[in-house]
């Protein structure tokens, strides 16, 4: 027995009282927070190998040779050598971008630096995944929700969200994804540039644009200079491959960069994470990159014409590499998935969506077998609930 009193094989009661006593240590709001769980396990090695869930890019990234990195080195803080690509990638000053470790990391030092805890609030436009909400949390912020109109196929309303900063002024930052996830489309344009107009002075207006580049439309960072309040965050994952690095770019005015560095972790990526975003945004990667999200844009289309054939099936609209699909029992669809090895996301509890699952765009093979499955689905299932 430990000097706690508590071993491994304890009985069940006193691994309980443990539990306890450690959970009246944890902050109450933390403990009223939904648990996401420890992130994905298939049941057995093997059970899964088909992964369309998490919007991945389904081509493995631009090769990099990490052999002779000098390891034994801290990296740079901000290595200069990769702002001075990603100012070529997303046509911006260097001096306008922080490099985090994903969007979350940015969306976390956001709240952080611009919400003071219970004073404070964000807003957000359920239906949408995101860490703003977990991170509000976190900070102890309030969080405002302005629901997208989904009779106008999921766009902003941007008098309501007006309405909600006028009624609370310690609301200083609004979170908006375009192309917005699980929903796939983009938001207008002219509504996140008049909130930002509007608003300019009181809140920061942030564009989450993951997934921008699979939808032909300018970034909107191009819109900073017309509007320092506006923020937006750009990530490796989707576009260049790189889900497994985490690297994330949150552009906006100079002011805002430093005082998003005074609290971010001081060496967020490590020698060979540099090593292989250098060569995934050398020219040869950038070409390698828009050659993949070429063809991912090419099976997108094809997967939504095959999808729409279906009866039962609808799909909705996408400027992403994903497909939100309205379908009759979601659940026993993503159930069926899984035992054809496919991972899927049931988006039937998501407020908002309805009875639907999002679908990840794979490569040509992945997407017949996801078909075949969804084929069979829709050939013994009703129309959505």
């Amino acid at each position: 027995m430990s000097e706690l009193g508590v071993t491994g094989d304890a009985p069940p009661a006193r691994r309980q009282d443990a539990m306890e006593e450690i959970t009246r240590l944890a902050r109450p709001e933390i403990l009223e927070m939904a648990s996401s769980g420890p992130g994905r396990t298939a049941q057995r090695e093997g059970d899964v190998h088909t992964r369309l869930d998490a919007n991945e890019n389904p081509y493995p990234p631009f090769p990099a040779g990490v052999d002779a990195l000098p390891h034994n080195r801290y990296p740079e803080a901000q290595p200069g050598h990769l702002l001075d690509r990603f100012a070529d990638c997303f046509g911006t000053p260097r001096d306008r971008m922080l490099i985090t470790r994903g969007v979350d990391e940015a969306t976390d030092l956001l709240v952080r630096a611009f919400c003071t805890a219970g004073r404070d609030a964000i807003l957000v436009c359920p239906p949408v995944f995101g860490r703003h909400a977990v991170s509000a949390r976190l900070q102890s912020v309030a969080i405002h929700e302005v629901p997208l109109r989904k009779d106008a196929g999921f766009e902003l309303d941007p008098e309501r969200i007006l309405a909600v900063h006028r009624s609370d002024p310690g609301l200083k930052v609004l979170f908006l994804c375009t192309p917005n996830d699980p929903t796939g489309n983009l938001v207008r344009r002219a509504d996140v540039l008049e909130l930002s107009s509007r608003l300019l002075g009181k809140a920061l207006v942030v564009a989450d644009q993951t997934y921008v580049e699979y939808s032909g439309d300018a970034p909107l960072s191009r819109e900073i200079d017309a509007h320092p309040n506006l923020v937006v965050l750009r990530t490796l994952s989707k576009e260049y491959s790189l889900a497994g690095e985490q690297v994330g770019i949150a552009i906006a005015h100079p002011a805002v960069v430093g005082i998003l560095g005074r609290i971010a972790i001081p060496r967020p990526l490590t020698q060979s994470t540099i090593a292989t975003v250098a060569a995934a945004v050398s020219p040869a990667g950038i070409e390698y990159a828009r050659a993949n999200i070429g063809r991912v844009l090419g099976e997108r289309r094809r997967v939504e014409d095959a999808l729409a054939a279906l009866p039962g099936v609808r799909v909705h609209p996408s400027d992403a590499n994903f497909l939100l699909v309205d379908v009759a029992r979601p659940e026993e669809l993503t159930h069926r998935m899984r035992e054809a090895g496919i991972r899927i996301l049931d988006c039937s509890a998501v407020p908002g969506v309805g009875d639907s699952v999002r679908i990840s765009i794979g490569t040509y093979r992945q997407n017949q077998a996801m078909l075949a499955v969804l084929r069979a689905h829709a050939a013994t299932s009703g129309a959505p609930g």
